[in-house]
C-alpha cells in the first residue's frame, strides 16, 4: 500500500470534522465581534446627536447702560439673573416684568435671581422678549430674543446592534448548515 494514499484516505476521513470545527470557530468569532460593547475609555458607537454646542439650557442676554440681564429657560420656567452694568454686582431688589407677544408675566425673587414659573416657550421657535426693570434708583427697558432649539434627534446607532447580532447569528447558522451538508455527503459516499 502506498503511504501517500493512506495519508490521503485518513485526511479525507477527518476533513468533515475539521471543516465543522473551523466553520463553528469562524461563526463564533463573527458572532462575538458583532456583540462587542464599549467599556471604560472606549466608545464603539456613534455619539448621540445633540443640539448645537452651547449652554445646556436656552439663554438670552440683554445689556443697557444700567443693567445686564441673562435669561435662561429650564423646562417651562424662565430664570433671570440681573446685574449692574457698571460693577457687575447682582441686583436682587428689582421688579421685573417679562413680555413676549401677548404673553406677560412678573418675575419673582428666587435666591440669587428671579424666576417666572410658567412660560409658553415651546421647542423649535424664537421668542422676542421685553423686560421692564424697576429698582429704587433706576428703571430700564431691555430687549432680546430667546431661541429655543428643537428637540435633539435620538441616536440611531443604539438600534443597529440587534441587526448586526442577527446577521452574525444568521451567518453562523449558514456556516453550520454548510458544514453539516458536507459531512452528510461525505459519509454517504
Amino acid at each position: 500500500m502506498n503511504p501517500y494514499s493512506l495519508s490521503q484516505e485518513s485526511t479525507m476521513r477527518h476533513t468533515p470534522a475539521l471543516l465543522h470545527a473551523v466553520s463553528l470557530a469562524c461563526a463564533l468569532a463573527l458572532f462575538a465581534s458583532t456583540t462587542a460593547q464599549a467599556h471604560e475609555g472606549h466608545e464603539h458607537a456613534d455619539a448621540p446627536v445633540t443640539a448645537a454646542p452651547q449652554a445646556s439650557q436656552p439663554r438670552a442676554n440683554a445689556v443697557s447702560e444700567s443693567f445686564e440681564l441673562v435669561a435662561e429657560l429650564s423646562g417651562r420656567q424662565l430664570y433671570l439673573y440681573l446685574d449692574r452694568y457698571a460693577d457687575n454686582s447682582p441686583v436682587l431688589d428689582a421688579e421685573i416684568e417679562v413680555e413676549s407677544g401677548d404673553w406677560k408675566a412678573t418675575a419673582q425673587a428666587d435666591g440669587e435671581g428671579y424666576r417666572v414659573a410658567a412660560t409658553p416657550f415651546a421647542p423649535g421657535a424664537r421668542y422676542p422678549l421685553i423686560f421692564t426693570i424697576v429698582t429704587a434708583d433706576n428703571a430700564d427697558l431691555l430687549e432680546t430674543t430667546l431661541e429655543v432649539p428643537g428637540r435633539a434627534v435620538p441616536a440611531t446607532s443604539a438600534s443597529r446592534w440587534p441587526w448586526l447580532a442577527a446577521g452574525g447569528a444568521g451567518l453562523a447558522l449558514l456556516a453550520l448548515t454548510v458544514s453539516l451538508i458536507r459531512r452528510q455527503r461525505r459519509s454517504a459516499r
